[in-house]
């Protein structure tokens, strides 16, 4: 399991589910500069049932956002999707009162022309890129969204037996949350 760092006090709760960005280390050490060198970084959200009663959540979308040190929103945008991945059964995770799962994906900083990018692919296959990241502090946050539609689109790529399998499971939680920011370091290995 990973050990993760969280901003636990400013965790949001949303209709019985408390949001909690998580990362894995808080400080993201580049390798002197070399091109293609990169470091993966695991981060993302956890998410903690709050209510009395189960709930389900998917683990299939969210993406991160950034800010520097100023607090000015780095940008970001969707490069890419690889299509071929599709939800399936192990996306939807059922939590009962007090329990918790981890929605983990790895942020990939690499050296593009003597400056450090980030790459960030969803579960979903959705690819984000984020670029102009010098060493020096940011923040990272997670937007995470389970809308009606994107649940009726998961259903299509259940099985029969899935969907059956389901048929009594617990609803399944809707609507968008921004997380609450947590710091991190990006820093040049000068060794």
């Amino acid at each position: 399991m990973m050990s993760s760092h969280s901003n636990e006090s400013n965790a949001i709760e949303v209709n019985g589910i408390r949001f909690e960005t998580v990362i894995n280390d808080r400080t993201v050490v580049m390798p002197p500069y070399e091109p293609r060198a990169e470091v993966q970084v695991g981060c993302g959200i956890r998410l903690t049932n709050m209510a009395e009663t189960a709930q389900s959540v998917w683990l299939y979308s969210m993406h991160p956002e950034f800010r520097d040190a100023t607090n000015q929103l780095v940008p970001g945008r969707m490069v890419g999707a690889d299509r071929r991945v599709k939800p399936n059964l192990s996306n939807l995770k059922i939590l009962q009162s007090g329990e918790s799962a981890l929605f983990i994906c790895q942020c990939t900083f690499l050296w593009w022309n003597n400056l450090v990018r980030c790459a960030f692919t969803e579960k979903s296959g959705n690819i984000w890129a984020y670029a102009d990241l010098n060493p020096d502090l940011y923040s990272i946050q997670f937007v995470y969204n389970s809308t009606l539609r994107q649940q009726e689109w998961f259903w299509k790529f259940l099985s029969i037996e899935d969907r059956t399998s389901l048929g009594q499971a617990a609803a399944v939680w809707t609507g968008e949350v921004t997380t609450s920011p947590i710091q991190f370091r990006i820093v040049t290995d000068v060794t």
